[in-house]
């Protein structure tokens, strides 16, 4: 319920900071400032040390990397043509791709009939938003190709970390690979913000200010620690039903602060996905069991 809350209202104030910052600039001050929390985090617990393990170091920066560095910037490239009601429901689709790539790579989560079925009914919801055009903003007719393309690249960037985490950093500390995935992040996109768009901040206002040290602390710090645990303790599928929650979240506070709308496309669909999603976490005899 909260990694829903907070993702949730993660894409409505990343909606309301890029008009303000640049996606690049915007995400290397998101990753910086999380990870100087981080680095607080570890000099007041001492009971925690730096990781100084190299193979951890690399194999929680390919996860880092693939899970966060890459998806940030193409979300936050994506809501220059998207509302953060269409993100979020583009997004649902990514547990669908877990749950696929698990059935493959993951022994002890395979796919049955009726999460086939869920999967298949999803893909019906966001086929219904792509071939529409549909955007959920007002100020946009049809959607820039450019918005989908910039979604698959994070989706697909996801899934593929969130296998890898679930093979190969099951038993170890999910605060150190949490940390590292921030610090990896930074490193990453501050070069590629200085080289790119730079650090003009000319046209930031106090507001954007305040959504970036929120969302760093709140919706990165501490949403990706939880999210981490989250994963790695009950597993990619139990992880995906945050899903239920983001859509909704970022529709009702994306209409009501930055003036999105909802379609009965976007209803069509996110029934659709809903249903999918229901079908691919449902467990029939898990209430028996009970």
């Amino acid at each position: 319920m909260t990694l829903g809350l907070i993702f949730g209202s993660n894409m409505v104030i990343s909606r309301f900071s890029i008009a303000q910052f640049t996606p690049v600039v915007f995400a290397s001050l998101r990753f910086s400032l999380a990870s100087l929390g981080y680095i607080v985090l570890y000099v007041l617990f001492k009971n925690r040390r730096f990781p100084r393990d190299l193979n951890l170091w690399k194999k929680a920066s390919l996860f880092g990397i693939g899970a966060t560095a890459i998806p940030m910037i193409a979300f936050l490239t994506s809501l220059k043509y998207l509302s953060s009601g269409i993100l979020s429901l583009l997004q649902t689709i990514s547990p669908v791709i877990i749950i696929l790539m698990a059935h493959f790579f993951l022994e002890d989560e395979r796919l049955t009939w009726l999460k086939a079925v869920g999967a298949v009914i999803s893909f019906a919801g966001t086929a219904l938003l792509v071939v529409s055009g549909e955007t959920g903003l007002v100020e946009l007719g049809k959607a820039d190709w450019r918005g989908y393309l910039y979604m698959c690249i994070a989706i697909f960037s996801i899934a593929l970390a969130v296998i890898f985490a679930r093979k190969y950093l099951r038993d170890v500390d999910d605060f150190e690979v949490s940390s590292i995935q921030i610090f990896v992040s930074a490193a990453v996109c501050v070069p590629l913000a200085l080289f790119t768009d730079g650090f003009d901040l000319g046209n930031v206002r106090p507001s954007g200010y305040a959504a970036l040290v929120y969302i760093s602390l709140v919706g990165t710090l501490f949403v990706f620690l939880l999210n981490f645990y989250v994963l790695k303790r009950f597993g990619a599928m139990v992880n995906a039903q945050v899903s239920y929650i983001i859509p909704l979240v970022a529709m009702m506070l994306g209409i009501i602060f930055l003036g999105e709308q909802l379609t009965w496309v976007m209803f069509a669909s996110m029934v659709l996905l809903l249903t999918g999603l229901t079908l691919l976490n449902w467990q029939p005899g898990a209430r028996a069991a009970r």
